[in-house]
């Protein structure tokens, strides 16, 4: 009985943190963060010709967090088998295309630390492209570069650089594949945890502020 009672509380409490989350911010940078990185394993998967099912999978995760800020996403470069080549249009797509101009937009619209987690989200996945199947030659020019972003977006963010630190230490490193996996992922678990809880937090602020503080509570 207290198993399922306690289930049902925690349900409640996550369908109000999601009613909360829509009705107290547009678009959180926990979505940004997620619009980044959905966009860059979509890329990746298309890059190294991975099945249209899983792209689509991955890719209609970032339109989803696109549409709720009326972005456009727009198309990967056409696919290549080619390294060198397939890693050149990687790159440019998000330089040009499916980077910048977002991270652009969030900044404008949103602030400077929406702007910074789309963009950890979206540099540690290109990082892992590089080090994982990347041409060697362009690995060697952007993954510097890219680790760089990170640590400086991490700041940008307002993140406690704990959160990326695992990774942001590879710089000057020829770290072998499993090692930069683990890093990814561990990066990745750390910043989406941290954010959500953050979140939460600031949510039950704004609950707290508004004299609600059974809702808020929750939130703590």
């Amino acid at each position: 009985m207290f198993k399922k009672v306690s289930l049902l509380v925690l349900v409640l409490v996550l369908l109000n943190f999601a009613a909360n989350a829509q009705s107290q911010t547009e678009f959180t940078k926990y979505e940004a963060w997620e619009l980044g990185a959905n966009l860059s394993l979509a890329a990746i998967q298309n890059a190294v010709g991975d099945t249209q099912a899983n792209i689509d999978k991955s890719f209609d995760k970032a339109v989803k967090n696109a549409d709720k800020i009326g972005i456009k996403l727009p198309p990967f470069p056409a696919k290549t088998t080619v390294r060198a080549e397939y890693t050149r249009r990687f790159i440019d797509y998000f330089v040009e295309k499916g980077g910048h101009p977002i991270q652009k937009y969030l900044k404008a619209n949103f602030s400077e630390e929406h702007a910074a987690a789309f963009d950890i989200g979206l540099v540690t996945n290109i990082y892992a492209f590089l080090q994982i199947y990347g041409d060697v030659r362009q690995t060697e020019i952007y993954s510097p570069i890219f680790l760089f972003m990170i640590e400086e977006r991490t700041k940008a963010a307002n993140l406690p650089v704990q959160t990326t630190d695992e990774l942001v230490n590879l710089y000057g490193k020829n770290p072998t594949k499993e090692i930069v996996k683990k890093a990814v992922l561990n990066t990745t678990t750390n910043v989406s945890l941290y954010l959500m809880k953050r979140e939460a937090t600031e949510i039950g602020d704004r609950l707290a502020a508004q004299a609600k503080y059974t809702e808020a509570i929750f939130y703590y």
